[in-house]
Parts: C-alpha cells; sequence; structure tokens
C-alpha cells in the first residue's frame, strides 16, 4: 500500500495484513510512523508483531485485533511504547480495511502521542489532591478559630454590660463608649457564630431572604469602623440573596482594602447590578495600594497562612461554591483597586444611597 496521502500526513499510519496463522505482520508504514515510534523498518516490514512489539504492548494490541473481529468494526485504545527516548502513551485507532471470510485481513492503525497529556493530567490530579487538602486545612482553621473566639466574644458583651450597669454618665462620651464596646461584641459574636456556618463551605446550603444591604452596612461598620475613620459606601437597596454570604464577604473584602491602605484613612464604595440572569455583580472599589498582580490575586495558593483568616483564598472558594466568580483590576490611577464579583440572588428594589 503506498497511498500518497497517508504518506504526506504527520499522523503516523501503519498497514497490517493478517497471516495463515492469524497472525499480523506489518506491510507498510509512513514516515511519521518511523519519526515518531522510533522502530526500524527493517526490524519491522514483513515480520510478525510479536518480533517487535513489547510484551505489555503486544498483548493489548492482539486483544484489540480480536476484538475488531467480534464487531467488525473498528476500536481505539491506548498504547503504551518503549521508544529510546523513554516509555509513551499512544492513541491508537485499528480499522479494518479488508475482511476475509469475515475476519479482517488488513487493518490500518494510526497513532497519537498523549505522554505529554497524560503526565499533564497526573500533574493535575496531583495539584488537586494537594489543593483539597489545603481548603480542608483552612476550613479547619476557620471552624477552630470560630469556635475559640466565641466565648470570649460572649465574655466582651457581658462585661460591657455590667459596666455600664455600675457606670454613672458625666456626659463626657464614656458610656456611650462602653455601650460601642458592647454592640461591637454582640455583632463580632454574631459574626463568629456566621462563619461556623460557612466553615465547612463545600456542603453549603442556600439560605435565601430578602433583607436591606443597610443591615449588612451597620454590622460592617461597627465591627471594622467603629470610629468613623474610613469612608464605607453602600447601595441603598433591597436583595433577595444569601445575607450571611454576603456579610462575610463584604467583610473580608473591606477588611483587607483598610488592612492595605497607605493612609490614617480610606474610601471604600460597594455597588451592586442584577445581571438579569439569577446573578448579582457586586464591585468593590478601594482607594488602596492596589493588587500588584490582580490576575492572580484570587488564584489558589500553594499555603494557607494561619495568619490571613478566612481571607481571599476563603472568599474565593466561598463564591465558587455557590456558582459565582470573582477577579481583581487595579484602577489606572494606581490607587486602588476593583474587586468584581457574581453571586446567586437578585435585587428586589432600589432605595436612596447611604454611606
Amino acid at each position: 500500500m503506498h497511498n500518497p496521502y497517508l504518506q504526506e500526513v504527520n499522523l503516523p499510519v501503519a498497514l497490517f495484513e493478517r497471516q495463515v496463522d492469524n497472525s499480523f505482520q506489518m506491510m507498510w508504514a509512513n514516515d511519521a510512523w518511523w519519526i515518531t515510534t522510533s522502530l526500524v523498518p527493517d526490524q519491522c516490514l514483513n515480520h510478525p508483531m510479536a518480533q517487535w512489539l513489547v510484551n505489555v504492548s503486544r498483548a493489548q494490541v492482539a486483544m484489540q485485533l480480536d476484538h475488531i473481529d467480534r464487531i467488525k468494526g473498528s476500536v481505539r485504545f491506548v498504547l503504551p511504547l518503549a521508544l529510546e527516548q523513554g516509555d509513551s502513551l499512544f492513541d491508537a485507532f485499528l480499522h479494518p480495511i479488508d475482511h476475509v471470510e469475515g475476519n479482517a485481513a488488513q487493518v490500518m492503525m494510526t497513532l497519537q502521542d498523549v505522554t505529554q497529556e497524560q503526565h499533564l493530567r497526573q500533574t493535575l490530579a496531583t495539584q488537586n489532591q494537594f489543593h483539597q487538602e489545603t481548603v480542608q486545612q483552612m476550613e479547619q482553621f476557620v471552624a477552630f478559630a470560630a469556635h475559640d473566639l466565641r466565648s470570649p466574644m460572649r465574655n466582651v458583651e457581658m462585661i460591657a454590660a455590667m459596666l455600664k450597669d455600675d457606670f454613672e454618665d458625666h456626659g463626657d462620651g464614656k458610656l456611650e463608649m462602653i455601650e460601642m464596646l458592647g454592640d461591637i461584641g454582640h455583632t463580632a459574636s454574631k459574626t463568629i457564630d456566621d462563619l461556623l456556618k460557612y466553615s465547612q463551605s463545600a456542603a453549603l446550603i442556600d439560605q435565601v431572604a430578602e433583607f436591606d444591604m443597610q443591615d449588612i452596612q451597620s454590622d460592617l461598620e461597627l465591627i471594622l469602623n467603629p470610629n468613623k475613620q474610613h469612608t464605607l459606601t453602600f447601595p441603598a437597596v433591597r436583595l433577595e440573596s444569601d445575607p450571611t454570604v454576603l456579610r462575610i464577604i463584604h467583610q473580608n473584602l473591606i477588611d483587607n482594602s483598610i488592612k492595605h491602605t497607605d493612609r490614617p484613612s480610606t474610601e471604600v464604595s460597594i455597588d451592586i447590578d442584577d445581571t438579569g440572569l439569577g446573578m448579582l455583580e457586586c464591585i468593590v472599589t478601594d482607594a488602596g495600594v492596589g493588587f500588584d498582580n490582580p490576575a492572580t490575586a484570587f488564584l489558589r495558593s500553594k499555603e494557607f497562612k494561619y495568619d490571613s483568616g478566612f481571607g481571599l483564598f476563603g472568599i474565593s472558594r466561598l463564591i465558587a461554591n455557590k456558582g459565582g466568580s470573582i477577579r481583581a483590576i487595579s484602577l489606572e490611577s494606581g490607587q486602588g483597586a476593583k474587586i468584581l464579583f457574581q453571586i446567586p440572588g437578585r435585587l428586589k428594589e432600589i432605595q436612596r444611597e447611604f454611606a
């Protein structure tokens, strides 16, 4: 067989012919076959397969040739070959092109090298396993940390209440500070309870409800901005979504903006749009230092740092588990960044803006 087209194609092609003893001999192969397999024509052409295929490959091909006779059609399988450059894997395709008494008399074989693809799959599988272990480590840490913090924060509430009961107000603002301390302890305790609910974020159940974004703002102002030194601007909207998820996400993103500002005070604004596809798009814009590489801001890191809290790693994990996405953009001015994420939900009502 000397088909000019098959000789020119880059895909390795060979023709095998059944012998009287039912063995198959190679009768022809194109140049791509010899280049790809590193086999020697003199050792293969007009010789039985058993003489030049290694044991594992010989058994694999023999089994597939028998299968062709049974199904009267083509077969595809993965074929390992021991080559000069090392063991390789090929996607092999056997196609009968002539039959005698119901059995394949001639068979064409094509090969496609899938060694690198297989190595890539193995690498991705290893990385995925490492990622899952890291996620479990992070989730356990969040659960333990939230559990350990719950009692101290309740004690803060209790102590603030005791101080308030015995405190004589002199109009100097100290009573208000004690009340603020109690409010902070109460709100922080509520947030810790929420974290405990979501510490196993891979198995979250949606808790959809209608709520005002102002409720989330009130909680976050108390926890993150008790002295009002920063300017946090929220949209005046009523949403239908998971309020606990949105509170956790916004708390971590705003806290990250405040921690990474290079000024005594900063500005963070929140915008929310309805995509019309059952998703809310939330935009957090700050005036901080921005990201060195926005494209990798939310990539899965190789290590979980215990001092980073739920952090960007946990937030990206939480959003992904909800079917959403998140990305970061540095502002062109070089001051600040935008974080855009989508989460299931919809706008119910637009009110007035508040800050």
